[in-house]
């Protein structure tokens, strides 16, 4: 008797419904993993500031040119790394796939 070896081909499996991808998701949400509210809270703060002084820099730089100029500079520093760690943060948060706490700069140096 001679074996023969044959492909197995799995049946395609039904696409998950849309709560149990959210259920999947709140699973990975909370899994273990510390929220660090330090370099959260540095995001946010950093982000409300940008946030006021860009506006404060285009009404301004009207009026008073170098003024305007320093807030627009001022509230592009702040306002860059502030939303991108917070974007971090609630991309993490909702569980989004490759996104993780450890990912916010400045929680381990």
């Amino acid at each position: 008797m001679s074996e023969q070896k044959h492909l197995y081909v799995g049946l395609p499996q039904a696409e998950s419904s849309a709560y149990e991808t959210t259920i999947r998701a709140k699973k990975r949400r909370y899994y273990g993993e510390k929220i660090p509210w330090k370099p959260v809270l540095t995001g946010l703060f950093l982000s409300v500031v940008g946030s006021v002084f860009l506006p404060l820099g285009i009404v301004t730089i009207f009026s008073d040119y170098d003024k305007g100029v320093s807030y627009l500079a001022l509230g592009s520093i702040t306002a860059i790394p502030g939303y991108y760690a917070f974007g971090i943060f609630l991309l993490a948060f909702f569980g989004r796939p490759g996104y993780r706490y450890i990912h916010i700069p400045g929680q381990y140096q």
